[in-house]
C-alpha cells in the first residue's frame, strides 16, 4: 500500500497537462503535508501518461519537482515546464498539489496498480452548484475554481464532499517507467 501511495505523489503534475479539465485552486494545500525521503523513493523517477514523459526529482524538504518538455507547434520549438509538487492527506485520502504561483491546484490520488496511479480532478458542475448554494466561497477565473478562504474552510469542504467532489470523467493514468519505489 505504501508503495502505491508514493507512486501517486510522483506523477500528479501529469494530470495538469493530460487531464486538462477544470482546476480547483487554493492558496493552501488540503490536510497535512506529507514529506518523502530517499528511503521512500529514488531521488529521480520518470513517469509516462499517454505520449508525454515527466522527469520527477525529490528535493530537500521532501517536496518534488516535475519537469516535462513539450513541442510547441506555434513557436516551432520545445518548451520546458517545471512544477513543484506537494503531497498531502486528509485521513485516508491522498492529494497531490501542484504549486502554480500563489496557488495549489488540488488533485485526488487513487491507486491503480503497482506502478500506476489514477489522478482525479474536480467535478466543475458540483463546485458551481455548491458556490450557488453558498456551501463554497470561491470564484471562477479562466475556467478554474479558486478558493481564497482559510485553510480550515478548505479542509472542511473537501472532507465533507470527498465522495462527490472529484470526477471519474476527468481522470488520468500515470505509469512509472524509471526509478524505484521503496
Amino acid at each position: 500500500m505504501v508503495k502505491r501511495i508514493l507512486a501517486m505523489f510522483c506523477c500528479g503534475v501529469i494530470s495538469i497537462g493530460a487531464v486538462g479539465c477544470t482546476g480547483f485552486k487554493s492558496r493552501h494545500y488540503p490536510g497535512e503535508k506529507m514529506t518523502l525521503t530517499k528511503e521512500d523513493i529514488s531521488p529521480e523517477t520518470v513517469w509516462k501518461i499517454g505520449d508525454d514523459v515527466y522527469f520527477v526529482r525529490l528535493m530537500e524538504g521532501g517536496t518534488l519537482v516535475a519537469t516535462s518538455i513539450t513541442w510547441e507547434e506555434k513557436k516551432g520549438a520545445y518548451a520546458m515546464r517545471t512544477c513543484q509538487l506537494v503531497p498531502s492527506k486528509i485521513g485516508d485520502d491522498h492529494f497531490l498539489n501542484v504549486k502554480d504561483g500563489d496557488y495549489y491546484t488540488i488533485l485526488r490520488l487513487v491507486g491503480a496498480g503497482e506502478d500506476a496511479v489514477v489522478l482525479l480532478t474536480v467535478d466543475k458542475d458540483k463546485l458551481e452548484k455548491d458556490i450557488g448554494d453558498g456551501l463554497l466561497q470561491a470564484r471562477e477565473e479562466a475556467g478554474d475554481i479558486i478558493m481564497d478562504g482559510p485553510k480550515e474552510a478548505l479542509d472542511r469542504y473537501i472532507e465533507s464532499h470527498i465522495d462527490t467532489l472529484f470526477s471519474l470523467d476527468a481522470a488520468g493514468v500515470a505509469r512509472l517507467i524509471s526509478g524505484e519505489l521503496k
